[in-house]
């Protein structure tokens, strides 16, 4: 069970093999990561409750972490990721904040959403990620909304927040 826990999980689909690499002599505790994207064969790991993105180059075999503790702290930061135009874009679980990786670069930075996160319940904001047309579309964890990011201006606006029902709410 450990080895699954504290590796990288690699699926060869011409062969039908799996196997991890491990990790754990580099980062040490659970919930390290929820949610990857993948991007010129560069796979990025969203932290959860990890102080690091997790980086996995694909063609050198390769693990490395971007340290982000002082640009987002707490638990339950990002669940879910996708890729847009060269970066990974990480949805805010319990972070007021949208994760962004450059994969060229190697840099993170934040789009603050805090404000326009204020209608969605406090815990649990968004668990997934989907890029289409230049906009990011937040799916809802324990939310009773969605959210839609709209990567041109960096921003997701009141105009773009559904609020419905809650989740098992009776009609």
């Amino acid at each position: 069970r450990s080895a699954i826990r504290d590796g990288v999980g690699i699926y060869e689909v011409a062969s039908n093999s799996f196997s991890t690499v491990s990790i754990k002599d580099q980062i040490q505790h659970d919930a390290k990561f929820f949610g990857a994207a993948v991007y010129d064969g560069v796979v990025v790991f969203a932290p959860e409750r990890a102080d690091y993105v997790g980086v996995w180059d694909v063609s050198l075999s390769n693990f490395s972490m971007i340290d982000i503790s002082t640009q987002v702290i707490g638990k339950d930061k990002f669940r879910g990721a996708t890729e847009w135009e060269g970066k990974v874009i990480m949805a805010p679980r319990q972070s007021g904040c949208v994760g962004v990786f450059n994969v060229y670069t190697r840099t993170f930075l934040t789009i603050d959403v805090a404000p326009q996160l204020e209608i969605f319940d406090k815990i649990g904001h968004f668990s997934g990620a989907a890029a289409l047309d230049g906009r990011i579309y937040l799916a809802p964890d324990l939310s009773s909304s969605f959210g839609i990011l709209d990567m041109r201006v960096g921003a997701l606006s009141d105009a773009e927040v559904y609020k419905g029902e809650k989740w098992g709410d009776e009609p």
